[in-house]
């Protein structure tokens, strides 16, 4: 008699489903058997990557491997969800959280110390693995892993992240019984052209799975043989509109210009890309960048009043996601009010920099910046 309550417990086992649906890039929304929801590195719509992030996703909680803006857009997710992004142990309804300490891959990161957690979820059994842009995993990382179910992790033919031979170690130590590749270029228009696909190396693995969008795993149902499930980005991942991408060329063809004259161009130069610029913050004003690009050609030819007249104008209409150009616009803003003797002002913006970047080479410049401008007695 005693049995009884467990025949019907694994009778019942089904209904411990964990549902995982992929969003696109290093994005995941994955719901508990008890409907807690998490959402895994959502991405910034206006930065690299070429597509946009869905409208009206909600969540309970949001897990933040990194502060990079394809990683870290945390302020899509409505429901006023928990944000975990450090190493520690969490849990919300049926869902336990462990985040462990991780270092970013080389070379990239430098800017916030390459910190990365590795992020463990499990729910109804099944015991789920983020890595983020972590690098090689360490012994030390896949001890405190432990068992690993379905495995997340970064791979494109670019290498982008982690070379497939540190792909196989990865899958090889922890023997995961689901491989879900992400952070890769899914076609044309569709991911940045630094990034790879994964064609390649789907084609030589010995089981793969079309996913579609979602699946539904569960301790019973999962394959017996570690398998690649290939899932197809969220539908409302739309690609980028040609307005935007217009304006980006001419941000782009602005840098380039910068880089190959070694920040020194020409006045004919400077002449004769400024027009290309200004239709780019007339069709695209939320584009930060393209206010910033105006707002450098104009100190670049003694117009430092206008280059913050352009900035000011920028922030205030500028899309409120775009924080990583948004900062880099702020401290242009606040070196060009410091040159000025605008100190009260210049502060103001070391003070929101300071409060807003994760980049540590920013804080560093805030706080130098804050300590010039310090109000005297």
């Amino acid at each position: 008699m005693r049995r009884f309550p467990i025949l019907l417990a694994v009778l019942a086992f089904p209904a411990c489903a964990v549902d995982l649906r992929y969003i696109a890039h290093a994005a995941f929304e994955l719901r508990s058997p008890g409907g807690v929801k998490l959402v895994v590195d959502p991405y910034n719509s206006h930065v690299w990557l070429g597509y946009t992030f869905p409208d009206n996703l909600s969540a309970d909680a949001v897990l933040v491997t990194h502060p990079h803006f394809d990683h870290d857009a945390w302020y899509y997710l409505r429901g006023f969800p928990a944000v975990f992004r450090q190493p520690g142990r969490y849990s919300i309804g049926d869902v336990t959280i462990q985040g462990l300490p991780g270092k970013h891959a080389d070379p990239y990161g430098a800017e916030f110390g390459q910190i990365n957690t590795i992020f463990t979820v499990e729910t109804g059994g099944v015991r789920l693995a983020h890595l983020g842009d972590n690098g090689p995993l360490t012994p030390d990382n896949v001890k405190a892993m432990g068992r690993v179910d379905v495995l997340l992790l970064p791979l494109d033919e670019t290498e982008h992240i982690l070379k497939f031979r540190e792909i196989d170690a990865i899958v090889a130590a922890l023997r995961p019984r689901v491989i879900v590749p992400m952070h890769y270029r899914f076609g044309p228009g569709m991911g940045p052209d630094d990034l790879g696909t994964i064609d390649a190396w789907v084609g030589k693995q010995r089981r793969v799975r079309d996913a579609g969008n979602q699946m539904t795993f569960s301790v019973r149902d999962l394959p017996s043989q570690p398998t690649v499930y290939r899932f197809q980005p969220a539908p409302e991942a739309r690609p980028w509109s040609a307005q935007f991408w217009e304006a980006l060329r001419a941000v782009r063809q602005f840098n380039r210009l910068l880089d190959q004259a070694k920040g020194k161009p020409t006045a004919e130069q400077l002449a004769e890309i400024g027009p290309n610029l200004v239709k780019a913050t007339a069709r695209e004003p939320g584009f930060i960048a393209g206010w910033h690009a105006r707002a450098t050609l104009a100190r670049l030819q003694g117009r430092p009043e206008d280059a913050i007249q352009l900035l000011q104008t920028g922030l205030t209409v500028s899309y409120p996601d775009d924080t990583e150009r948004t900062t880099l616009a702020r401290a242009l803003l606040a070196e060009l009010l410091a040159e000025r003797g605008l100190a009260a002002e210049a502060r103001a913006q070391w003070q929101e920099l300071l409060r807003i970047s994760h980049r540590t080479d920013l804080q560093e410049k805030a706080r130098r910046g804050l300590s010039t401008t310090e109000p005297r007695p």
